[in-house]
């Protein structure tokens, strides 16, 4: 059986017949087309003992799995006996007001929501028990690892809170989960890359793959990848040697120098972009990394922030702690953070220097 999600229905092709994939909410398809291919979702109801097929609308950026499925329980709503609210009700009331309303970034988080949750979608919220959230925290633990079971408990343990809160539970159903029936307790990560993978990472040919200079960029600017991929072509100032990264984890403004190495990788990315890293998405970023880590047989696999990581690790060499944590953007606590008001930015510069020559001197003793 096919688990839908956004990413599958896009690389969905039509098959020799017009395809019904079930779509996470109790008579709702995704109808692919024979032999044209569109994507349709369509809701399935059984009404007096006959069988109607109602049309949602076509999948694409402006309507995506998680919309098709709100709008199917909104009208399946009207078949439902009052008072027997599901999970999706509770969910789509939660996301609106707790996630969309104060998270900066829902987007990530949403994936929970389209996925995990939608899953059990149309339970009744009031028949929902700890036993059956146990079993979705454990293959999701099964399938995402344990970070991202964690994850969707915590989403689990605030959203039947709410719902308790707004009177649609008498009791919370996740109140009773612990970190060991979802993913079990997380390891702080202290992944660096050696020498050889910087190397190996310098060697990819940027041409054949687009992936390679924005990983490059984390490693010699120690940023994350969503501050990359999201800056645009005004915060690159090339002629003072400034990136402004206005859209940051912490929400206070930060200024990265680029050095050198950094600048060169930019002053080759296309300008007809909107940003020197937007040609994808975080997601198919990560996607690309996972893979070229098996590809190359490289164990433990690093991810995005071991780059971050590794940048600081070897700075931090080369400068003091405190140029560190401004170059990383870190608050810094206690009185040394109230009344140190410096940026630091000449140390800064000369440390994200010298650690782009090390970088490039890395790369080429490899190559000889």
């Amino acid at each position: 059986m096919v688990k839908l999600s956004d990413r599958v229905i896009r690389d969905l092709q039509p098959a020799g017949k017009d395809r019904w994939i079930a779509a996470g909410v109790t008579g709702l398809y995704l109808r692919v087309r024979h032999p044209g291919g569109s994507k349709r979702f369509v809701l399935r109801k059984q009404i007096k003992g006959r069988n109607l097929v109602e049309s949602l609308g076509e999948w694409g950026p402006d309507y995506l799995l998680a919309d098709a499925q709100r709008e199917a329980h909104q009208r399946r709503g009207e078949m439902r006996p009052s008072g027997k609210d599901t999970v999706a009700d509770l969910a789509d009331r939660y996301y609106k007001a707790r996630i969309a309303a104060r998270y900066k970034r829902p987007e990530k988080v949403k994936h929970y929501f389209d996925n995990d949750i939608a899953d059990i979608g149309d339970r009744e919220l009031r028949k929902v028990t700890r036993a059956q959230l146990a079993l979705v925290l454990e293959r999701k633990a099964r399938d995402g690892g344990p970070v991202a079971a964690n994850r969707l408990l915590g989403i689990f343990r605030s959203m039947f809170a709410y719902g308790a809160e707004v009177g649609m539970l008498e009791t919370n159903p996740a109140a009773g989960l612990s970190r060991d029936a979802a993913g079990g307790k997380e390891r702080t990560r202290e992944r660096t890359l050696t020498d050889g993978e910087i190397a190996a990472l310098w060697a990819i040919d940027s041409a054949t793959c687009d992936h390679a200079d924005l990983y490059r960029f984390l490693l010699l600017s120690g940023q994350r990848i969503g501050e990359a991929q999201a800056t645009l072509w005004p915060h690159v100032d090339a002629k003072a040697r400034r990136w402004h990264i206005n859209d940051n984890k912490s929400s206070r403004p930060h200024v990265c120098p680029i050095s050198g190495p950094m600048l060169e990788l930019l002053e080759r990315r296309d300008r007809n972009r909107p940003g020197p890293f937007a040609t994808a998405s975080t997601t198919a970023a990560q996607a690309w990394l996972k893979r070229y880590c098996a590809r190359e047989n490289i164990d433990p696999a690093f991810t995005p922030h071991d780059l971050r990581r590794t940048c600081a690790t070897r700075v931090r060499k080369l400068a003091s702690f405190d140029v560190v944590e401004r170059h990383l953007n870190h608050a810094i606590e206690g009185v040394a953070g109230t009344y140190q008001r410096d940026d630091l930015w000449d140390e800064r510069v000369a440390a994200v220097e010298a650690w782009g020559a090390k970088v490039l001197e890395l790369a080429k003793a490899d190559s000889n």
